[in-house]
């Protein structure tokens, strides 16, 4: 995962190469992250502390959001033992940093914004971010203004059981996009109702 603030702010996520298995969207804390105030030239591995009984947890990493280019939230999820598919522990949290990515602190996120131990979640800015949890049958989208420390229920995102629930980003605090089985829906109102946009995208497999 890559992301910038500025033209030289930046950070850089990258997958651990001892358990190629898991793919190469898994680190661990040794990896994350790694940040640049020289628009790439230079990197240096920022401090961001596990959750406890995390240290060899293996990551994934959402999309940031900046407020300058100093101030960034992060969604991270975390597993130690088992697979992938079937792990022994998880944790979500949200990782804010305020000096640019150096030093990070985490806060830990409730079960209800999580979906199997994964935060499905994006910031647009240090503050403000959405959650789109699938719940049983349903997915419902959430909101943060306060760069996680809680959550608000928005509405139910359309999805139907035996659909794949892709992705859903926001724009601004009202207009939003999710694609749902191939299905892009567009929301005008923050996630209150939407309208279907386009229906099976034949080349979509996420939401930029």
């Amino acid at each position: 995962a890559l992301g910038f603030a500025t033209r030289s702010r930046g950070y850089e996520y990258r997958g651990a190469s001892d358990q190629p298995e898991f793919g190469e969207f898994y680190s661990d804390f040794r990896n994350f992250p790694l940040v640049t105030a020289t628009g790439g030239r230079s990197w240096a591995l920022g401090r961001a502390p596990p959750p406890p009984g995390f240290d060899n947890a293996y990551l994934t990493v959402g999309s940031a959001g900046f407020t300058g280019p100093d101030d960034a939230a992060v969604p991270v999820s975390g597993w130690v033992g088992g697979t992938p598919e079937s792990p022994h522990r998880t944790f979500c949290a949200t990782y804010r940093t305020s000096d640019g990515g150096l030093q990070w602190w985490y806060v830990l996120q409730p079960s209800v914004v999580c979906t199997q131990g994964v935060l499905p979640a994006f910031y647009m800015t240090a503050s403000v971010g959405y959650a789109a949890p699938v719940d049983g049958a349903r997915a419902r989208l959430y909101r943060t203004r306060n760069g996680g420390r809680s959550w608000r229920p928005l509405g139910w995102l359309p999805w139907a059981p035996g659909e794949a629930f892709d992705e859903a980003q926001f724009v601004t605090l009202q207009d939003g996009f999710v694609l749902s089985g191939g299905d892009l829906y567009r929301s005008k109102d923050g996630g209150d109702s939407w309208q279907l946009v386009d229906a099976r995208l034949s080349v979509a497999p996420s939401l930029h």
